[in-house]
């Protein structure tokens, strides 16, 4: 039985989220949350402000208060790699607890084998993250 590695709720909705409003950048209108989540059919409104207000946070979106409120990304779809997302709601990508940075996170740190692999594999995954931007992810639907 194999099992994935699965990203969260949080991360994936955050990239549905992004998306829709890459895909309106440039037009007047904000999107609503509301609007978003009855379109979708899967997303709590109150979920999604959560992931918006983290986003928020690091200046990858901006609010638009209002009767027509709703949000708009604060920069190019172009200027937000897929990492910046990620960053943004789950902090820096890690595969293994060695890899958090704290000192004490694994006993057998100085010997592990796998290390240096775990290590390559967090390499290239961060790479194509930061290699990938929300126009990117637009343009391949």
């Amino acid at each position: 039985m194999s099992r994935l590695f699965e990203v969260s709720t949080r991360l994936h909705y955050g990239m549905v989220f992004m998306a829709e409003l890459a895909a309106s950048h440039g037009t007047p209108e904000p999107v609503s949350l509301q609007k978003l989540c009855r379109e979708s059919g899967f997303m709590s409104e109150a979920y999604l402000e959560e992931v918006a207000a983290a986003f928020r946070a690091v200046g990858l979106i901006q609010g638009v208060r209002g009767r027509h409120g709703g949000y708009r990304l604060a920069k190019d779809p172009q200027d937000i790699s897929v990492e910046n997302i990620v960053t943004a709601l789950e902090g820096p990508v890690t595969l293994v607890s060695c890899q958090n940075g704290s000192p004490d996170a694994c006993p057998m740190e100085r010997r592990c084998a796998s290390k240096d692999l775990w290590q390559h594999v967090r390499s290239g995954l961060s790479a194509t993250l930061r290699g990938m931007t929300l126009r990117d992810v637009v343009s391949a639907k």
